[in-house]
């Protein structure tokens, strides 16, 4: 049941930068930094997979060693932010498209044989169902390490990332009116400095909604953030901001449930009937314009007001102030 008032902020102590198991320095070298996160051991996998890839493929004389597939995956690295209309070009004469670090590292023709044979997965073991199997144990590696060098904070964003791709893939998404229109959409939990916690990526309507169970696919995708949150960080509370693509009055309660704060936008057809004043009619009124409401025993409030345009949202830890 929703009445006119207002939800008492809560005033729970909130925490930034508590300490993770770093081991590094300032002095460290910039490597040392880059395998906190595509460590030895996820290296080292992505070289037995290629290799045994290889030997499928009857070049049974293949060999590969970690350092090589580090050389390997920096020039990748460094093809994001150097980028050329064709990967030969790193390798050739011209002044204008010669990479002196790329051609120093590897040779081409090393470079484009481990680039044939390069797997992060058995192809005889992939997870059914799965699009993404052939590198989910790579995702779930370094995700695994996001979490243990996390900078963790108290409040944490849940949102949509595109990640740029133009191949050919059953994941890829077209979004109009986005920045980046093409490539695979990730649900990320990120800090405020813009660390990425975790990460999915979104598989296609037909694949989510066959994992969906009833339950709506924002939601799941913010308690499933919630639930490894609560397992990596039992001591710890989390509040959570999204937008109205994730946000409804059952998940913010349930939120509340559990012990996560969580504030999000909504769509007017997800308040759950909250006693809100009407779009049309607050459009009329003075920018700066606010209505709340509370509900479930005061453990959820709406709270709509006007800016350029009328902005409604819902939240078991803010009321009016300081919104």
């Amino acid at each position: 049941m929703w009445m006119k008032g207002d939800l008492q902020s809560d005033n729970t102590e909130t925490f930034s930068n508590f300490p993770p198991p770093l081991t590094l320095t300032s002095e460290s070298s910039p490597l040392q930094f880059f395998q906190l996160f595509l460590s030895p051991d996820i290296l080292t996998d992505l070289v037995k997979h290629s290799v045994v890839y290889a030997s499928k493929k009857n070049k049974l004389n293949f060999e590969l060693c970690l350092d090589e597939m580090y050389v390997f995956i920096g020039i990748l690295v460094l093809s994001g932010y150097v980028p050329l209309p064709r990967r030969r070009m790193y390798w050739e004469e011209s002044e204008d498209v010669h990479n002196e670090l790329v051609a120093k590292s590897m040779r081409r023709n090393r470079f484009e044989e481990i680039s044939s044979v390069f797997h992060a997965a058995d192809n005889d073991n992939l997870p059914e169902g799965d699009k993404l199997g052939r590198i989910r144990p790579f995702i779930e590696a370094i995700n695994k390490n996001f979490i243990k060098y996390a900078p963790i904070e108290s409040n944490i964003s849940i949102d949509e990332a595109m990640i740029p791709y133009y191949g050919r893939h059953g994941c890829k998404q077209y979004i109009r009116g986005k920045p980046i229109r093409f490539g695979y959409k990730a649900w990320v939990a990120a800090l405020k400095c813009g660390y990425c916690l975790q990460f999915d990526i979104y598989q296609g309507r037909k694949q989510n909604i066959e994992n969906l169970g009833g339950v709506g696919l924002g939601e799941r995708v913010v308690t499933s953030f919630a639930t490894l949150l609560e397992k990596e960080f039992p001591n710890l509370r989390f509040t959570f901001y999204f937008d109205n693509s994730f946000t409804s009055a059952k998940l913010i309660i349930c939120l509340g449930k559990k012990g996560f704060g969580a504030t999000g936008t909504v769509r007017e057809n997800r308040t759950d009937e909250c006693p809100l004043k009407n779009s049309t009619l607050m459009k009329k009124m003075e920018i700066g314009s606010m209505d709340v409401a509370v509900g479930e025993n005061n453990k959820i409030a709406g709270i709509r007001w006007k800016d350029n345009s009328i902005v409604t949202l819902l939240s078991n830890v803010h009321g009016l102030d300081p919104l």
